[in-house]
């Protein structure tokens, strides 16, 4: 039922599967002006798509994420509001998943280049995993979390979440000598007692890679320990 949509995520509550993504059609990739939702119980029978979000008149969405709080459902849209660098992040609150009101001053990266979010409710805190610009091309990931989602407190500077290994060779059809510099889009999945950490690799712009780590132990302990 998704044909024509990217930049998705997905979220189970309840024994249900829900599914975001922006409808970029057939012809306008990249041009997301809404964020649809489908939703299923068995993976096989999928609701009819519902736009849950749309965009303001000057901006397009790029990517989404979705989690629990602790009394409603939060939702992170990047966004190239003109107001802000691209791709700064805003924030929504909902009880149903469906209907979607704007956070007041709940925005992330108004000041500095930001990307490939996810969103994690753990402990009292909301995390949140995005892109850092090195310059020169680098980025690796970090993490930053709130209270409220309007103050943030990022981890420091010296403890990236996921980062590149500029020993690895970025895709065999690249030059040998482009090493990787990129560890961006990270998301968790906690399964068997572990923490799943899962991104992408190479050089950003032409080649990359899904790496995965593992951390022996809860989504809270691994995002808590950025902060000891």
């Amino acid at each position: 039922p998704f044909v024509g949509h990217g930049l998705g995520m997905a979220l189970v509550h309840e024994g249900r599967v829900y599914v975001f993504a922006g409808d970029w059609g057939t012809e306008k990739k990249w041009q997301i002006r809404e964020i649809q939702m489908v939703s299923s119980a068995d993976l096989e029978t999928w609701t009819a798509p519902r736009v849950v979000l749309r965009a303001n008149p000057d901006e397009h969405f790029f990517n989404v994420s979705v989690c629990r709080g602790p009394d409603q459902f939060t939702l992170l849209i990047e966004t190239n509001d003109p107001r802000w660098p691209a791709f700064t992040f805003k924030y929504f609150r909902s009880e149903d998943l469906i209907h979607w009101e704007q956070i007041p001053d709940a925005y992330y990266g108004v000041e500095k280049y930001v990307g490939g979010p996810a969103l994690y409710f753990e402990g009292g805190y909301y995390y949140t995993l995005y892109l850092q610009s090195l310059g020169d091309r680098y980025y690796e990931t970090r993490v930053t979390r709130s209270k409220d989602l309007v103050h943030w407190q990022d981890a420091p500077d010296g403890r990236p979440f996921v980062t590149f290994n500029p020993e690895n060779r970025v895709h065999p059809l690249r030059p040998p000598e482009i090493r990787e510099r990129n560890a961006s889009d990270a998301e968790l999945c906690y399964w068997d007692g572990k923490t799943i950490v899962y991104y992408t690799g190479g050089d950003q712009q032409f080649a990359g890679d899904l790496q995965v780590a593992e951390f022996a132990g809860t989504p809270r302990e691994l995002l808590e320990r950025f902060y000891d």
